[in-house]
């Protein structure tokens, strides 16, 4: 039995082209696989800033329309830290109690 030369160079090229296929597809797996490690942290500024508006917002509500969400924001801004430094004496930061303390102190204003 004879194999022919053309036989040899297809096989050749077959083999060839699936290494190929198979070192992108590994390649492409050890890509794919590796740890995404994206992480979105928010300033400290950016967070105060959200948890002002949010305050305002709220205390707007409240008040029914006798002052305007841009006055209020103005006033809890102004009286923030200040609340904030008090209520840090007594309690945790990161706790609810200091938050609902905060946010009372704050309603207070109006």
């Amino acid at each position: 039995m004879t194999i022919s030369d053309f036989s040899v160079h297809n096989v050749l090229r077959t083999y060839n082209k699936q290494f190929k296929i198979g070192k992108l597809v590994r390649g492409r797996k050890s890509v794919s696989s590796a740890p995404k490690s994206d992480a979105v942290e928010i300033s400290l500024e950016s967070k105060k800033a959200a948890f002002i508006g949010a305050i305002a917002t709220e205390i707007a509500k409240e008040l029914g329309g006798s002052a305007s969400k841009e006055t209020v924001e103005r006033k809890v801004s102004e009286n923030f830290d200040k609340f904030v430094e008090e209520l840090a004496a007594e309690f945790a930061p990161d706790s609810e109690e200091f938050v609902v303390k905060l946010q009372e102190r704050l309603m207070g204003l109006f």
